[in-house]
């Protein structure tokens, strides 16, 4: 020990003898417990939950809702995507294959002021070749390899002969 040690022991010496002979009230042990108890209730799975959820935890729940939906969208296309996925696995690359009975067609994107289409009383649909590269104006991808080919859209056409919005359209057989 050093000597400041042996000074502070020697200092604590009688408080160490009065606090050895003595003893806590007697219901000081089971009023600490109760209050403890009243602190740490026991708290159910339920409460726990809103508990996590208020502290800013929205944003996890509103992820995993996002994944829930999307999941089961993909379970609902699950037969279309199948079936064309089999039909592309299988033909050899250069070739034309059905993919759906169907086509399949982005959303219109309006070309100029949207109110044009509103007021058109008689507008028309026109297939047109344009290509590919075009997409990219509209923000959707381009295969830089498949810039130069020609793909299919449709014009909505008012009464005046002027487009007024144009979807691109993947028809019934896809080159690979």
């Amino acid at each position: 020990m050093t000597p400041d040690e042996k000074t502070l022991h020697a200092a604590y010496a009688p408080l160490r003898q009065a606090l050895a002979t003595a003893v806590p009230p007697a219901g000081l042990e089971a009023g600490l417990l109760a209050a403890f108890r009243q602190q740490h209730a026991p708290v159910s799975r339920w409460q726990r939950l809103m508990q996590w959820l208020r502290q800013d935890k929205g944003l996890y729940l509103s992820l995993g809702g996002g994944c829930v939906a999307a999941l089961a969208a993909l379970m609902w296309l699950r037969p279309m995507l199948w079936n064309e996925t089999q039909a592309l696995q299988a033909a050899p690359a250069g070739t034309l294959v059905p993919t759906a009975s169907t086509e399949l067609t982005t959303a219109f994107f309006p070309l100029g002021d949207p109110a044009r289409i509103e007021a058109a009383q008689h507008a028309r649909m026109v297939r047109v070749s344009m290509p590919r590269a075009s997409l990219a104006a509209y923000g959707l991808p381009v295969n830089p390899e498949l810039a130069d080919e020609a793909i299919e859209a449709d014009l909505l056409v008012g009464d005046d002969g002027a487009p007024l919005a144009l979807r691109f359209v993947r028809g019934k057989y896809q080159l690979i």
